[in-house]
């Protein structure tokens, strides 16, 4: 979200734009949360108050869980977003890589895994390799590392 999109004020709380349909729209929050996350610093809150004007844009929490990481990018930015799926071995995958290593600072990118039970609270499911199927995934970065053999590994750190 850019910085510009966001307005503090004493009394009337937060405000927030969001893109919807090639427009910008204004949505005004209140500084009441719903609960407050154990150990979050104040410099983290705004999070919990873009949350909760997403939530008033989209009429209710239960409304924004789930979905696709692209169209809420697309939402908070006004970009445009591209959804591809992939598979490990499909052709492509190393281009791919090293488009994304190579222009990892010009572009903001999330992934999920396509799966669960449809999406929503409780839907995902913990895979055999640390990760849930059904939940959407933040890119941090791409980088590619040699290990004691000289091999690169291609690596993508995600939260």
């Amino acid at each position: 979200m850019q910085a510009e999109n966001v307005e503090k004020g004493q009394e009337a709380g937060y405000t927030f734009k969001f893109f919807k349909l090639g427009k910008w729209f204004t949505y005004r929050v209140d500084k009441m949360l719903p609960s407050m996350s154990a150990g979050q610093s104040d410099n983290e809150v705004w999070i919990a108050y873009c949350e909760k004007a997403y939530a008033k844009r989209y009429k209710s929490y239960e409304n924004i869980t789930g979905g696709w990481g692209a169209w809420g990018l697309t939402d908070i930015s006004g970009g445009v977003s591209i959804v591809n799926k992939l598979k490990w071995g499909a052709p492509g995958i190393n281009q791919l890589f090293m488009f994304i290593y190579n222009n990892q600072k010009d572009f903001v990118c999330t992934s999920g895994i396509v799966g669960g039970t449809g999406g929503g609270a409780g839907s995902e499911v913990h895979k055999d390799n640390g990760l849930y199927e059904g939940h959407e995934y933040s890119f941090l970065k791409a980088d590619m590392v040699h290990d004691a053999n000289g091999k690169i590994n291609r690596l993508v750190q995600i939260r």
